[in-house]
This record gives C-alpha cells, sequence and structure tokens, in this order.
C-alpha cells in the first residue's frame, strides 16, 4: 500500500496539482537554494517513479528497485523540506515539466519496454544526482546542505549500483 508521501507525489507527477510555487528569497544563498530546489523536484519525481515502477515493472528485481527509491528519496526529501524550511528556501510544488514528461512516459509505454525504459532512465538520473551533490559540496554555503548531500549520496550511489548491477544482468541494455 502506497503512503500519503507517494500518493501526494503520484497525483503531482501526473498534473493533478496545478501550481508550482518557486519563489525566490533574495537573502538565500543562490547555489544552495537552486540545489535545494532541484532535489526536491527530483525526489518527487523519484517518488512517483518509484511508485509506478511498483505496478507497472514486468521484473520482480524493477518493482523491488522501485519500492526502495519511494523509500529512500521519501527518506531524503523529508531531511531536504526540514533544511528548506530553516535555510528560508520556498520549494517547488511539481517535478520540471521534463519529469513530468517522463512519468507519463511511464505511465503509457508498453509493459515489455517499461523495465528498459525505467532502469536507462533511472541510471541516467541518478549519474546526475551524484554529479551535482559533488558540485554541491565543492561549491555549496550552506553546511546543513552539505550533511544533507553527506546522508543522500550513499543512498544515491547505492541506487545507482543497484541499477548497473540490473542493467548487466538483464537483457535491457
Amino acid at each position: 500500500m502506497f503512503s500519503k508521501s507517494v500518493a501526494l507525489a503520484t497525483m503531482v507527477l501526473f498534473g493533478l496539482t496545478p501550481t508550482t510555487a518557486v519563489a525566490s528569497v533574495s537573502s538565500e544563498p543562490a547555489p544552495d537554494a537552486g540545489f535545494l530546489r532541484a532535489v526536491h523536484q527530483a525526489n518527487m519525481a523519484e517518488i512517483a517513479g518509484g511508485g509506478i515502477a511498483q505496478e507497472r515493472a514486468v521484473s520482480p528485481r524493477v518493482r523491488a528497485l522501485g519500492a526502495r527509491f519511494v523509500r529512500d528519496h521519501t527518506a531524503i526529501d523529508t531531511r531536504l523540506t526540514a533544511v528548506a524550511r530553516a535555510a528560508g528556501v520556498l520549494l517547488p510544488d511539481t517535478p520540471t515539466a521534463a519529469q513530468l514528461a517522463l512519468g507519463k512516459k511511464y505511465q503509457s509505454v508498453p509493459s515489455a519496454t517499461f523495465d528498459r525504459l525505467y532502469l536507462r532512465t533511472q541510471l541516467k538520473a541518478h549519474n546526475a544526482a551524484l554529479a551535482a551533490g559533488r558540485e554541491e559540496l565543492a561549491h555549496g554555503e550552506d553546511a546543513r546542505v552539505k550533511q544533507l548531500v553527506s546522508f543522500a549520496a550513499p543512498l544515491v550511489q547505492a541506487h545507482h549500483d543497484a541499477l548497473t548491477a540490473a542493467l548487466a544482468a538483464s537483457a535491457y541494455q
């Protein structure tokens, strides 16, 4: 059974929440605020996409990855939301347009091609997340945000490794 956050993220992913509130607070450090917003949007997309994988994946391995991503990205986003609130950063209500489009694609592709699409797009997203985390650690200004990256990085790396292994062990290459 899905948690409230998964249900909300799924609703958001499919455009059932009409607004996106990306507000700028002039006193916030630009690199940290932008990073928090982008990661929050990625987390919402990961949670929704993981929910879709739990329902649509053919492979039990891909369904399990979806469940893991929901759990871990919910934990990351819970901490991120607290950091953003403490830093005075307003977060968007929805994933990006590209993330929303990918969610719609996840829903519409034939079942036979879902697993391959999911694994490949998630690997690409997790590569980007790892790079963004390294960039934030190197150039971010807020110690709370860097602590968030230190918490999230091992989870995201483990996701990356699991995706790589799933692709290597399958006919999805």
